[in-house]
């Protein structure tokens, strides 16, 4: 059902990201974030993997729903910070699923979803 299917790869990455380690960074000038005054020169500790679970941007990030009209996430970051190889992650991902998709056809869990346990130890 899911093969080739592009927003199966945005999930994982959602749910696995490259960018779980937290970018320090110092304020180069006064500035208010999220209503948090941070003065020049204060540490910032930005953790974009917290971004790809956010109930506000998603509504049930715990959710897998490829339906879901919001497929946003920072895997790889964003913009001029973007990881110049996602790409090839991406089509990776896909080549991987694909094979096992269609090699395994009758592949399922053993138990309900319900009683995976979650590791989430970074």
């Amino acid at each position: 059902q899911w093969i080739g299917d592009d927003r199966i790869v945005e999930i994982g990455l959602r749910y696995y990201s490259v960018a779980d380690q937290p970018s320090l960074n110092a304020a180069v000038q006064r500035e208010h974030d999220l209503g948090q005054l941070i003065a020049t020169g204060e540490a910032e500790a930005l953790l974009m993997d917290s971004a790809n679970g956010h109930g506000s941007v998603l509504g049930g990030p715990e959710e897998f729903d490829p339906e879901r009209s919001a497929l946003v996430r920072l895997a790889f970051g964003y913009g001029v910070h973007q990881c110049l190889g996602h790409l090839v992650v991406r089509d990776g991902m896909d080549g991987d699923y694909r094979d096992v998709l269609l090699r395994i056809p009758s592949l399922e869990l053993a138990v309900p979803v319900e009683e995976l346990p979650l590791l989430d130890d970074g």
